[in-house]
This record gives C-alpha cells, sequence and structure tokens, in this order.
C-alpha cells in the first residue's frame, strides 16, 4: 500500500506541475481523489454502495474537523455533476488530496492516533449554513453517530454535507413508530447507516424531524412482499422470511385471479368484446394451467370468469365515467420505483389526467375482500393501495391530487371501492419495509460464527394466532428444518447467506469509483458515469 500511495504522490505532483489545461487538471485530480477515497474507506470491511457513503464514513472515522467534513464532500459532488468553475474547484482539490494523502500514510503506517494529526491550511470553499427553520420534502443521509439515550443521530445530509445535522427520530406522533426497528438497525447493522428521510421539518436548533425514515432506502422491496408481512412489535418476525424459500402454489384462486387482470388488458381498449374471445385467447397466456384441468373442472372456471367479465365491463363502461377517469388515457401494468421510499411495484391500472393535475390508481382483486375493514377493504389490499400511492407521490409533484381504488370482480355488491390515502398507515406500511431490511441483514449472517438462527425461529410455538396455509406452511417448515443433520443446516444456512449477499449487491450496487452498478445505479449514477 506505501508503494501504491508514492505512485499515487508521484502522480499528483506530475499533474500539478506539468498540465497547463485546468480542466484536464481537475479531471486527474477528481480521479486521484476517488482513489484515495477508496483506498481509506476499503481499509474497514465494511460494505459502501456510494462514494457520499465512502466520504462519510472517512469524515466520522478521522479525527478532522467539521469545515474538512464539508469540504471533502465538494469533490465528491463535483464527481457526481460538475458544477463549480476550475478557478474555484482546484484549490479545493489540492487541500482535499493534502488532506487524504495525510491521512493515508498515517493510516497505512501505523502512525494515526500515535502523532497530533496536522490539517492543511483550509481553502476558501464560501460555505454558509441554512439557519432558522425550514422544511424539506426529502434527503438522502448517512447516520454517523448515536446517542441512543437522547434518541437523536448526528448525521451527514447528502446535499448539506457539513456533519452538523441531528436527526430527532423519536417524535411523538411524527416518527416515533419507526424508533425501535431503527434502534434494532443500528445495533445490528451498525454505522455509518445510509438513510432516507421524507416530509422533513427542521426546527430552530437545526435538528431534522422526518416524517418518515427509511432504512437503506437504495434496497427496493417489492409492495406485495411487503403488504404480507407479520409484525408483533419493532423485532421483525421470522416468518417473514419464509415465502422466499416456498415454491409457488397453483390454485383456482389463482389462475382466476390471472385471467381477471387479462380480462381487463383486454377489455380496456374495447369493452365490447365477446366474453368466448377473451376466454379463448386466455388459453395461450396460461397454457400449462388449463391443460392441467379436466373437462369438468374447466367448465367451473368458464362459469367463474363470466361473473367477474360483467362486472369489469360494468366497471369500464359506467363506474369510471362517473369517477372522471377515461379509460383510453389508461396505462396498463406501468412499474413504478421509488428510491425515496425504498419500495418498487407494478400497478394494474393508472390513469393520469395532466391539465386536473390528478391521478387515480386501480388494483384489480378477483376474491372478495377478508375481514372487510370500515371501507370494505381487506387489510392487504388497503396497505398494497397505499404503498401504490406512495411510489406515486414521490414521482409526482406535491400538487397531484390521488385517488386509490380497489376493483373486487367477485363481489356483486360495491364491485369498485375507494381506498382512502391515510398517513398513519402507510407509516405502518413502510415499517414493516424496514422490518424486512433487517431480516435482509440477519439472513446475510447466518454463515458467521454464533449468528442468529432465524431459520430455527420458524416453529409454530412463536406463531399461534396463525391460521390456515400460513399456519401449515410454519408448520411443515419447522417438520422439515428440524429433521436436517448439523451439516445439512450449516449448509443451508450458508447458501442462503451466499444468495443474499448476491440479491442485496444487485439491488444496492458497490461503488469502486466508476459507478455504483446494481439497479440502484438507475438513480445514483450520472448519465456519463453509466456510459
Amino acid at each position: 500500500m506505501n508503494n501504491k500511495l508514492d505512485q499515487i504522490e508521484t502522480l499528483y505532483n506530475r499533474v500539478v506541475r506539468e498540465i497547463e489545461n485546468e480542466q484536464e487538471v481537475s479531471e486527474y485530480l477528481l480521479r486521484i481523489y476517488n482513489d484515495l477515497i477508496i483506498a481509506l474507506s476499503e481499509a474497514s470491511a465494511l460494505h459502501f454502495n456510494t462514494l457520499f457513503a465512502r466520504v462519510s464514513f472517512i469524515s466520522s472515522r478521522y479525527p478532522i474537523s467539521k469545515a474538512w467534513r464539508y469540504i471533502l464532500q465538494i469533490p465528491r459532488r463535483e464527481i457526481q455533476q460538475r458544477r463549480l468553475p476550475e478557478e474555484e474547484l482546484l484549490p479545493i482539490l489540492k487541500a482535499s488530496i493534502q488532506l487524504l494523502l495525510n491521512l493515508c500514510h498515517k493510516e497505512f503506517n501505523g502512525t494515526l492516533g500515535a502523532h497530533p494529526f496536522e490539517e492543511p491550511p483550509l481553502p476558501n470553499f464560501g460555505y454558509k449554513k441554512r439557519s432558522g427553520k425550514f422544511k424539506k420534502k426529502f434527503a438522502r443521509a448517512i447516520a454517523i453517530e448515536w446517542d441512543k439515550e437522547e434518541k437523536q443521530l448526528i448525521i451527514l445530509d447528502e446535499d448539506e454535507p457539513d456533519g452538523s445535522r441531528i436527526l430527532q427520530y423519536h417524535a411523538a406522533g411524527i416518527n416515533d413508530i419507526f424508533s425501535e426497528t431503527l434502534e434494532l438497525a443500528l445495533g445490528e447493522i451498525g454505522l455509518p447507516l445510509t438513510l432516507g428521510l421524507t416530509d422533513i421539518v427542521c426546527n430552530e436548533d437545526g435538528h431534522y424531524i422526518p416524517g418518515y425514515i427509511v432504512l437503506m432506502p437504495d434496497m427496493l422491496l417489492d409492495v406485495t412482499s411487503i403488504t404480507q408481512v407479520e409484525s408483533d412489535g419493532a423485532d421483525p418476525l421470522a416468518v417473514n422470511v419464509i415465502d422466499i424459500f416456498l415454491p409457488m402454489a397453483r390454485s383456482d384462486a389463482i389462475v382466476i385471479g390471472n385471467v381477471a387482470n387479462f380480462f381487463l388488458d383486454e377489455m380496456i381498449r374495447d369493452t365490447e368484446k365477446p366474453f368466448v374471445d377473451i376466454f379463448k385467447a386466455s388459453f395461450k397466456v396460461y397454457p400449462v394451467e388449463f391443460v392441467k384441468m379436466t373437462d369438468a373442472h374447466l367448465r367451473n372456471i368458464y362459469d367463474k370468469m363470466q361473473f367477474h367479465f360483467a362486472n369489469i365491463q360494468e366497471v369500464l363502461q359506467n363506474r369510471f365515467p362517473a369517477l372522471g377517469i377515461d379509460r383510453n388515457y389508461c396505462v396498463i401494468e406501468p412499474s413504478y420505483y421509488s428510491p425515496q421510499f425504498g419500495i418498487k411495484g407494478r400497478l394494474d391500472l393508472y390513469y393520469e389526467n395532466e391539465e386536473e393535475q390528478a391521478a387515480s390508481i386501480i388494483e384489480l382483486k378477483s376474491s372478495k375482500p377478508f375481514k372487510p375493514n370500515s371501507y370494505g377493504l381487506s387489510s392487504a389490499n388497503y396497505h398494497q393501495t397505499l404503498l401504490y400511492d406512495l411510489l406515486i407521490r414521490s414521482s409526482q409533484s406535491a400538487s397531484f391530487k390521488r385517488s386509490n381504488y380497489i376493483l373486487y370482480s367477485g363481489e356483486s355488491k360495491e364491485t369498485i371501492r375507494y381506498a382512502a390515502s391515510v398517513e398513519a398507515i402507510q407509516k405502518e406500511t413502510i415499517q414493516h419495509r424496514n422490518q424486512l431490511v433487517i431480516l435482509q441483514f440477519r439472513l446475510m449472517q447466518l454463515d458467521k460464527k454464533d449468528a442468529r438462527d432465524i431459520f430455527a425461529e420458524i416453529d409454530p410455538k412463536f406463531y399461534p394466532h396463525l391460521k390456515g396455509y400460513v399456519k401449515r406452511n410454519v408448520e411443515n417448515w419447522q417438520k422439515i428444518y428440524t429433521a436436517l443433520s448439523p451439516g445439512e443446516q450449516f449448509y443451508f444456512k450458508a447458501f442462503s447467506s451466499f444468495i443474499t449477499r448476491e440479491h442485496t449487491l444487485a439491488r444496492i450496487g458497490s461503488d469502486q469509483g466508476d459507478g455504483s452498478g446494481g439497479l440502484a445505479g438507475l438513480w445514483l449514477d450520472t448519465i456519463d458515469r453509466k456510459e
């Protein structure tokens, strides 16, 4: 490493002395800065999916002043998007590289901490901290210090990385729903921890009080999986990982649901299309499912689908116009992702009216609502629609009015039902998403010595309230897992840990100086870095 540092230092001196073109000098120095940041952060065993996380880690780990914490973020920002002219950037770049070289020499020579650390002279960086109360829609932040007693975190805001912000994460009625699970993440995942903060109010003291706190927002989780979460407090339940390992079940309900969705896709274009024609067309979409059926079984499905067809047709022809939805301008199964809330999903139907700044989400359900709430909606269906509402909210302007509906094609009355947006329930659902993130981390730790065996926690005695097919799945799991030999259990845990790490890496990537990679590169990397 010392040899590499000498090479970097030699290159730095040659660039500064021999190259006259200031733009070319900046490009070389930004690469040198990037290499030094990676070298210092790689000295730890932590995973960093963004350059911001690397710089924030260095700022928190080493004894540097708050002013330098801010200065070190300026070249990082310039790598992602050039803003400063060369005459302003170059003094900052040179001073930052000198600071990083000093840190590297002391770190890799083993003298850091043994001698006082001398910072280079501060360049003129013209920083003016925003003062007073203000509101902010969203911030990506890195938590670097934790005061558990005061329920506070010291964070670095990616847009304002001066290191002086305090996050209050236990504000009653505002964000306290996230606090206990956040503390679990801080204890198990550790610092630095990436957070997504939404609906932020900054008080007179400069403290952030966000409405939503999202753990590792770049790890997008599917809306459907979040709505299936079993929760009993802050600690995520191990039973929520069971669906990852179970084979896809085949049943009449699933076939009917798939065919009903096909009906909606076809009839949104032409509501006068005959039932027989659409049903025949569904054979081409789901041939395996239909071929397995007997004639009597198929006739039963045929009869049931006529009822669903009539309900969907009535809604499209009569209810949509009454609700102000023009089916000719509906989008079928659009996919959305939200790095703000850490979720992704595919809507059944979406309608947008730009002139009126209005949008409607329509989710089709072929089943009848199970234990309906006051809106006549199944809890899981309602939570799913509210997450879709957050997806649209994060991609549209704040002025957009959103209306959410669930179309129950198997119901004879009130086929289409309104799903009111209730923020408290949306926060509860995002809290469930945060619990899944912790479970992902626990899966990654399964191959570690003395790790918590969450597979052994999938046991009927821990879930006496479960019923139906979920209860049967837990019973079957416990029966099979406990019958495995110690060697088989060890292999299964090691394999699951490895696969989870691979999937996590595919989602959040790993910044090595040439882009973050993974799905998160879509929003973290500039066009130039992607190219």
